[in-house]
């Protein structure tokens, strides 16, 4: 009966033992699995957290690339547009050069058609002394009258100007300034020329040949 009641003891205490051990590996394992899950939450939190700054700092970065690259695309946008304009305002101030070279060689044409016109119907007479002369505005009936009394004429000679070229006035022993006459027209030159040519070294101004 002891070595019953001794057997059943000790199978009672192992039991005891077994039970208590396998309580505490339970209690342990919960314990574990509280913590575990606590790690979780908290590695998944602070992932989540990092995962969210990292899509914020992304899409700073982003939107900042992409408004600089506005900006870029205005600043070439705007630089074509210039070379644009310039390419245009060159072409248009090209023509306009162009057109105004082309204005000028015809007035300059045309001038020197007019001054040749002029010229054919200018006279020039030589040696009139100066200390003879009349006043500027009386110039043009006396240079008149003389030519119709020296070369015996009658008709209107239609003479525009009468004055003494553009030139300083001479000193005093120097050869005198020369007189241009314009005439209407430039048959009425001619035909003064024909007259002075037939008398020769005939023509004379108050005494003096000219």
């Amino acid at each position: 009966k002891q070595m019953l009641i001794m057997e059943a003891t000790g199978e009672l205490t192992r039991k005891a033992s077994l039970d208590s051990i396998s309580l505490q590996i339970r209690t342990l394992t919960a314990e574990m699995k509280t913590e575990l899950q606590a790690n979780k939450e908290e590695i998944t939190t602070e992932m989540r957290k990092e995962l969210t700054d990292f899509k914020r700092d992304i899409n700073k970065l982003l939107d900042n690339m992409d408004k600089e690259i506005k900006e870029q695309t205005k600043r070439i946008q705007d630089g074509e547009t210039r070379t644009e304009e310039l390419e245009q305002w060159s072409c248009e101030a090209n023509e306009a050069i162009q057109h105004m070279l082309q204005q000028q060689k015809y007035i300059g044409d045309k001038l020197e058609d007019i001054e040749a016109r002029a010229r054919r119907n200018n006279l020039r007479v030589y040696g009139i002394k100066e200390s003879k002369e009349v006043k500027p505005s009386e110039l043009k009936e006396t240079i008149e009258e003389w030519l119709k009394k020296e070369l015996g004429l009658e008709e209107d000679l239609q003479i525009q100007s009468a004055h003494r070229a553009q030139a300083p006035k001479p000193k005093e022993g120097q050869a005198p300034r020369s007189i241009i006459i314009q005439f209407q027209q430039s048959k009425t030159k001619d035909m003064i020329l024909n007259k002075a040519w037939e008398k020769g070294k005939k023509i004379m101004f108050e005494g003096e040949g000219v």
